[in-house]
This record gives structure tokens, sequence and C-alpha cells, in this order.
């Protein structure tokens, strides 16, 4: 089973480069395990059409484009500010 295939957009990228290290592998590393089966380890956000990756006190918004397999990271943050940008 070939697994979905992850893209970041600028946006998220830039939320790495402003975490912590340790943080920032963590994320990555915990994106590249998902991509077997995404689904399960997704949740979907209410009122929005995105998904939420938990990840620690971390939370990575995400879009699954069903068609091309790809799951596109919008933005990255700390639970407490990440769902503003969503606004």
């Amino acid at each position: 089973m070939v697994g979905w295939r992850v893209e970041f957009s600028s946006e998220a990228v830039r939320d790495l480069q402003f975490l912590e290290t340790e943080a920032a592998k963590r994320i990555v590393k915990k994106l590249e395990s998902i991509t077997p089966y995404p689904q399960r380890h997704l949740s979907k956000i209410v009122g929005a059409d995105d998904y939420k990756l938990r990840i620690g006190d971390y939370r990575v918004i995400i879009i699954l484009v069903h068609g091309s397999k790809t799951i596109f990271v919008e933005r990255v943050g700390h639970r407490k500010n990440v769902y503003k940008s969503l606004r």
C-alpha cells in the first residue's frame, strides 16, 4: 500500500522554524508515521473542514486531499494559540 505524502504550507514551515528543534523534529517524525493511514490519527475540527493532529502540547492543522493522497499541513503551533489562525 502506498502511503500518503506530506506537504507543508509556507506558514507551517515558518511555524516549525520558530519551535524548539526537538519539538519540530518530534512533529515531523509523527507526521511521517501517520502516512500509511492518516484518518486513524486525526480528529475533525468542529465547525471547519480541517483536521487536527495532537502531539503533546502542540497541534498540527491539516487538510486531507483525498484525490492526490496528500496530507497538507496548514499550521503548526501550541494548543493555546494554533486555533486562532483558523478564524
